[in-house]
């Protein structure tokens, strides 16, 4: 009897033993099933965070490439506009000053013209004054000459009517002499 009874407390532990060994094996089992899940939730946790650290980081990056790349293209479009408006504005200067030079060299060439025509007329008159002093001087010369000339001519032509006039008294006077002379013998 205590043989059977050690048998039965035997089969009966072995039993047990493995119906403890079998729901230990089955909450083994479940337990590790669980930790293996929670694991993988854990992980896929874990991943997704990374993915999603990795995701705002990478738009981060990606925001950060678009701004220098919206940085890079708004500078060289604000250069380009820049060097238009200056092309432009240097454009428009040199405009300005070529009709501001225009303007200029009219008024020049019209203070010119002014200033040429005064000096033409004032060359006019002076040739006009020199040319009537000349005249006038000539003119008084030629008189002068004129009336040196005739002066000579009348001092000659005087001391002609003189010898004129001297034979002629002689002659009168040789002629009274000889009719006297006649006249009397």
């Amino acid at each position: 009897k205590d043989e059977i009874h050690r048998k039965r407390n035997d089969a009966a532990a072995s039993i047990q033993s493995a119906f403890r060994r079998h729901v230990a094996m089955n909450y083994y089992a479940f337990f590790l099933s669980d930790i293996i899940m929670c694991q993988s939730i854990a992980r896929r946790f874990q991943s997704i965070q990374l993915f999603r650290r990795k995701k705002l980081e990478t738009h981060q990056r990606q925001n950060v490439a678009a701004v220098a790349i919206q940085a890079t293209f708004r500078r060289h479009m604000a250069m380009s506009d820049y060097i238009f408006a200056v092309s432009d504005i240097i454009l428009c200067q040199t405009i300005a000053r070529r009709f501001l030079s225009m303007q200029r060299a009219r008024k020049l060439r019209s203070d010119l013209t002014q200033q040429n025509a005064a000096a033409t007329m004032i060359q006019s008159s002076f040739r006009r004054y020199l040319s009537i002093s000349n005249y006038v001087f000539t003119l008084a010369d030629i008189v002068f000459c004129q009336s040196i000339w005739r002066r000579k001519l009348a001092i000659h032509q005087l001391n002609r009517l003189r010898r004129v006039a001297a034979a002629t008294i002689i002659q009168s006077t040789f002629r009274r002499h000889i009719t006297m002379g006649n006249y009397i013998f």
